[in-house]
């Protein structure tokens, strides 16, 4: 039975957890007598050790024939088990497997990101003018907009601009042939046209 207080430790093995606590030798083996009982041709009687030394457990291979496997590298002598672990016995690759998870991983809270220091990140949707943003201004510079050729410019002048140009045109060509023309009395006809000189041959 364990002892309040004292670091335990979960090995899962064929779907079934068993718990261990320090006070516990641990022994793993194909041997009626050993804690953590594990049926297979590849493992021996006493095949491991996982006992709690100083301030974590400590996992060691009890001289086993076939050895112990820890990120599929075998063990050349005891091996500290901080974190969880997957073990094979036997083999690297079809050894029984044993999943080691300590009391102080389990019992771990979840780190938390660390706050960055630069300027915050704007997460909500800006307004602008040809920047960078989710939506943008419709009033835009003339410089924004893009060029366009001269058959397209005068195709976009609006129609009744185009008119008025063309109508002060024409009233300055009747004002050019009115001035050209001097006053006749004796005629009908207020307004005669100046005669020409005759050009020199």
């Amino acid at each position: 039975m364990s002892s309040p207080g004292a670091q335990k430790i979960t090995v899962r093995h064929e779907g079934t957890d068993r718990v261990f606590d320090s006070t516990q030798h641990v022994t793993v083996g194909r041997a009626p007598e050993v804690l953590l009982f594990v049926d297979s041709p590849l493992v021996s009687r006493v095949h491991a050790t996982l006992t709690w030394q100083g301030s974590t457990w400590i996992l060691s291979d009890n001289g086993s024939t076939n050895g112990v496997f820890v990120d599929a590298q075998r063990l050349d002598g005891p091996v500290p088990i901080e974190r969880p672990t997957l073990v094979r016995l036997g083999d690297a690759v079809t050894g029984p497997l044993l999943h080691l998870v300590p009391d102080a991983a389990r019992q771990a809270p979840p780190q938390r990101p660390a706050p960055s220091r630069g300027r915050p990140r704007r997460t909500g949707i800006r307004a602008g003018r040809l920047r960078p943003a989710d939506i943008v201004s419709s009033r835009r510079r003339a410089s924004d907009l893009p060029r366009r050729s001269a058959r397209n410019s005068r195709r976009s002048v609006p129609r009744v601009v185009r008119r008025s140009a063309r109508n002060r045109r024409r009233t300055g060509a009747i004002a050019r042939r009115r001035s050209a023309r001097i006053p006749n009395p004796g005629s009908r006809s207020r307004w005669v046209r100046a005669p020409t000189c005759p050009t020199s041959t």
